[in-house]
């Protein structure tokens, strides 16, 4: 199954579109999750697909967001590799693949 997040809120597209060169994002599932996110409590999101990711895409991202969120990038990448990106599900539009044989 493939599952995409098509952004559609302008000001992330274009953030999307600078960090990771694409604006169709690969999540892990078509199922929102609750996160707490800074300035955001219980904000249902989705999860990055981070391993889906090529090198360079994972290195923009893993930069951005320590510059972002004033973090360290080895804090950042242990970060990201272990707990995912989150993705603000009102900012999107999920689509889900799935083969014909399933």
């Amino acid at each position: 199954m493939s599952v995409v997040a098509f952004v559609h809120n302008p000001e992330r597209r274009q953030e999307w579109k600078t960090v990771l060169g694409i604006d169709e994002l690969p999540i892990v599932s078509p199922i929102p999750l609750l996160a707490d996110l800074p300035g955001v409590d219980n904000a249902l999101v989705y999860e990055l697909n981070v391993r889906t990711l090529d090198a360079d895409q994972l290195q923009s991202l893993i930069g951005h967001l320590a510059d972002k969120f004033g973090r360290d990038i080895d804090y950042t990448r242990h970060y990201v590799l272990t707990y995912g990106v989150p993705i603000l599900a009102n900012d999107v539009t999920v689509i889900a693949t799935i083969p014909w044989w399933l």
